[in-house]
């Protein structure tokens, strides 16, 4: 055989693999078209796939994943390029120099609890083919990648019973290098934006060799407002709006990832939860300092909790209040809590002893709006400026002491130190003043239960209230100056309220009272309301059954002075001591 004829088929094997090599995306990607629902159980399109075999980099153009019904989009991306080493697969090694996706597009469907992906979960599932690996045992594979980008990705979630639903968008992933023996940590990023603003953003070291990584999460600037719909189908606490940052770090090891420890910070600000598009919370800011977090270990330390400007309506009713209203109707039945569910979450960390610790509670700038509905019309009552801070509580604190002051109704001050039990919350002592007090705050209270109008006085108060297993002992100091009460009409008790007044008045028309109170709240006959009323009632009643003790210290006179006053037949002008 001549060396032209040799030349010559050498030329068209040449060019037949040339050809071969050329076509095998065009035919590659015409099959996989053809083929996908029968592989995969999904149809699916690629507009262009491009292999350069010199390189070994194979690039995809415009792919989408198609639903079930064969027409809206499950998953699609805009360029997939893939950067391989081939070669050195023949030495057990699997090296990528750049895996780059752009565009990645996912939508996911949720109606009731069903996906539209579960036809593709029930697809995989029904492969019943076992694979049998027969290779002959070797070295193990080594692999080696670097430059791992995902860039502009979409997320998409939506609720169908509600018709709403989440996005993500502008989602960045990016890994510089991975190998299974390298010795320097990897590095990994992720970041994404949310549809209603504000973007999530995560980096991560791990060291390969030990599993040790330390990784930082960050949440900036989220607007929560939105999600409350979702929550709704688990939680029913109204509607919600605010803005989150979070800031997080976890430093652990991958091979025990239930032993990471966690500190950080969360911040939410102009918070806003409504019930009945009625403003039931609202909080400037919040601001949570974490010191660290031992799951494991059971081990908690919070620096700071603080609230700033933070508002409450309270709203009471004839058995219950708003506030009661809504952590009912927002905890789920008691009959759909499983005992053993609670066991099973708790684990194996029911072995180590809860720590907990907390170095400061602060509260600034609080207000109260309080409307009572018990009576014949709202009383409606007014607290601002509200301030309060505790010291550390851990849970070895045996006794916790808090401080806190307020402006009653815009005019009174109230001060008061608050001790509690954090092992028992109903064992506590309360000790406050409360100056410039205005009576006509009660009017309406006066008014529905004992007739009288308040026309005007004010009341400085003392107290020292505190309730250990059960048994109430409360010292009350009382003045009050300049009170007088409107003429009687109507009221649920009919007691001589504006007599006894009269009679407590001193000569300079001021009203003292020491007021001991007494009970025992152990008694389920008995109540804290009804004790205070009890105490009053039998106040009131006892001045006016027995005056001449209260009108002695009216007139400056010794009570038995004034027990009797004899008088002869023949005088005819009173002496200054009957006068």
């Amino acid at each position: 055989m001549s060396k032209k004829i040799i030349l010559r088929i050498l030329i068209g094997i040449f060019l037949f693999i040339i050809i071969l090599l050329a076509s095998m995306p065009l035919v590659v990607r015409k099959i996989a078209i053809q083929n996908s629902k029968e592989w995969i159980g999904r149809s699916i399109s690629l507009e262009k796939l491009k292999v350069n075999y010199f390189t070994g980099t194979i690039k995809l153009i415009d792919f989408k994943m198609y639903e079930a019904n064969d027409t809206s989009v499950f998953v699609g991306f805009d360029t997939l390029i893939i950067d391989t080493e081939p070669y050195r697969y023949i030495s057990n090694e699997i090296v990528i120099e750049q895996l780059y996706l752009k565009g990645l597009n996912i939508y996911v469907a949720m109606n009731d609890s069903s996906f539209n992906f579960d036809d593709l979960v029930v697809f995989h599932q029904s492969d019943t083919s076992v694979y049998v690996d027969d290779t002959i045992p070797g070295e193990p594979l080594r692999f080696e990648f670097s430059n791992l980008e995902l860039k502009d990705a979409f997320f998409t979630g939506k609720d169908l019973t509600l018709d709403k639903q989440v996005e993500l968008s502008n989602i960045d992933f990016f890994i510089p290098f991975i190998s299974w023996d390298q010795e320097h940590k990897s590095e990994a990023g992720l970041r994404f934006d949310f549809k209603n603003g504000g973007f999530f953003q995560s980096n991560i070291d791990i060291d390969p060799m030990g599993g040790d990584f330390e990784a930082d999460v960050k949440l900036n600037g989220l607007d929560i407002s939105g999600y409350d719909d979702f929550v709704a189908k688990y939680v029913n606490v109204g509607s919600f709006s605010g803005i989150t940052d979070l800031d997080v770090k976890l430093v652990g090891n991958i091979n025990k990832p239930e032993e990471a420890i966690a500190s950080g910070s969360l911040q939410l600000k102009d918070f806003e939860l409504k019930n009945d598009d009625k403003p039931i919370v609202r909080v400037k800011k919040i601001n949570v300092r974490l010191t660290e977090a031992n799951l494991a270990q059971n081990h908690f330390l919070i620096d700071t909790i603080q609230f700033s400007e933070p508002y409450l309506y309270f709203e009471m009713f004839d058995s219950t209040n708003n506030v009661v209203e809504l952590i009912n109707q927002a905890l789920p039945p008691a009959d759909s809590l499983e005992v053993n569910a609670v066991e099973d979450a708790i684990g194996d960390n029911s072995s180590s002893e809860l720590y907990y610790a907390l170095n400061n509670f602060i509260i600034s700038k609080g207000i109260i709006d309080i409307v009572d509905r018990r009576t014949s019309e709202p009383f409606k009552y007014y607290l601002s400026e509200l301030e309060l801070y505790t010291d550390s509580i851990t849970n070895t604190s045996s006794w916790v002491e808090m401080q806190s002051n307020m402006v009653l109704n815009k005019r009174g001050k109230l001060v008061a130190e608050v001790g509690i039990n954090p092992s028992n919350p109903m064992d506590f002592s309360v000790d406050y003043t409360i100056t410039d007090f205005m009576l006509s705050d009660l009017n309406i209270y006066s008014r529905h239960y004992m007739g009288f109008p308040i026309l005007y006085g004010d009341m400085y108060y003392k107290a020292h209230t505190s309730i250990l297993n059960g048994k109430i002992t409360s010292e009350n100091k009382l003045i009050i100056h300049n009170v007088e009460l409107g003429n009687k009409g109507g009221g649920l008790y009919d007691l001589p309220l504006k007599f006894a007044l009269f009679l407590l008045k001193d000569k300079d028309g001021v009203i003292t009272l020491d007021i001991p109170v007494r009970g025992d709240l152990k008694d389920p006959k008995v109540s804290f309301g009804k004790i205070i009323w009890n105490t009053f009632k039998n106040l009131i009643i006892k001045a006016a059954a027995a005056p001449v003790k209260l009108l002695s210290g009216l007139i400056g006179a010794d009570p038995k002075d004034i027990e009797s006053i004899e008088y002869d037949y023949l005088d005819t002008v009173f002496t200054e001591k009957r006068q």
